[in-house]
């Protein structure tokens, strides 16, 4: 099955995240991020325990290990090994309550003594039951609809990505978007067959950082030399779309091969780069950047745009601000 796997999708989902992972730490094109890992794990076992746990857990585990014997060693031998995934993927800085899936059972356990112990000190028990399970209830609730997914942006961010699919070649990232833009689906039904191999689905699309990524990595490992806080990338963000376009050309990324950025994608998402946001609000300021999509012009709520660069327009305004300068 793996080797299916590998001759369809070009990894086994198995071996290869960890192997890749370690390659990827051990010749420093990753940085493991204590603080930012402990954030991580600490978040994901919030949303994991919220609600049903969140308010039995804490004083489950006293009352659980209060009274120490060779089977709560064994529970808590379980808890560590069962564990060892969770602190694998918050190192990795994955963010996935599901992986907390196999706790449960234990959690389950720890919290069985926090209502025992409510149900000991209170007459009416019914009733307690009866609160907790209308709280419990209540806050499951509204925790799934604070987190739940927005499908009709989701949907609508699929059907512009196979737009831009089609129209560009080489963009600047828009995560989370962008992933769509890539058009996976979209060659899996044209090709017509079954199973599609990795090799068949090569990336039209190309997506280059919007921070000057080879910076971020010597200054990373600068940091981590010197036993000091490790810098964000988001502070080598580009100063302008101009810089943005001159120094891509020579992305660090060796998976990556390109001479120029072809196109520039922008929307209304608040986190992007300036210089986007910029582009996005006053298109009119660039005359080398040609219109060629604009969602709302299509019914969209999503609003997006999609404008491609004139690069002999491009070297004309260069020349012009240095004559200027």
């Amino acid at each position: 099955m793996l080797f299916v796997r590998m001759d369809t999708i070009g990894y086994d989902g198995v071996f290869s995240h960890s192997v890749s992972a370690i390659e990827s730490y051990s010749s420093g094109a990753k940085i493991v991020h204590g603080s930012e890992a402990a954030f991580i794990l600490i978040r994901s076992t919030a949303l994991a325990v919220f609600p049903i746990f969140f308010i039995f857990l804490p004083l489950g585990i006293f009352g659980f290990f209060r009274n120490k014997s060779f089977d709560k060693y064994v529970v808590l031998s379980f808890l560590v090994f069962l564990s060892l995934p969770i602190i694998y993927a918050s190192i990795r800085e994955i963010s996935e309550p599901r992986y907390f899936l196999t706790l449960f059972p234990i959690f389950s356990l720890f919290s069985i003594y926090t209502v025992k112990e409510i149900a000991r000190k209170f007459d009416k028990t019914k009733l307690i039951s009866i609160i907790i399970g209308i709280t419990v209830l209540s806050l499951s609730i509204v925790y799934l609809d604070y987190t739940k997914i927005d499908y009709q942006h989701e949907l609508e961010a699929y059907q512009i990505g196979l737009e831009v699919h089609k129209r560009a070649s080489i963009i600047n990232t828009y995560h989370p978007e962008l992933k769509y833009a890539y058009g996976k689906d979209d060659v899996f039904w044209n090709l017509g067959t079954f199973p599609v191999l990795h090799s068949e689905t090569e990336r039209k699309i190309k997506a280059v950082n919007t921070f000057n990524y080879s910076t971020c990595l010597k200054e990373r490992a600068k940091a981590l030399v010197e036993g000091v806080g490790e810098p964000s990338c988001v502070q080598y963000t580009y100063a302008s779309l101009d810089e943005f376009i001159d120094i891509s050309k020579n992305d660090a990324r060796p998976s990556i091969k390109f001479n120029a950025v072809t196109h520039i994608v922008t929307d209304e998402n608040s986190n992007r780069a300036e210089f986007l946001k910029d582009v996005f609000k006053n298109e009119e300021k660039y005359s080398y950047l040609t219109k060629i999509y604009d969602s709302s012009e299509h019914g969209y709520e999503y609003h997006l745009k999609i404008f491609q660069i004139d690069y002999e327009k491009f070297e004309h305004v260069k020349e012009f601000k240095r004559d200027r300068d």
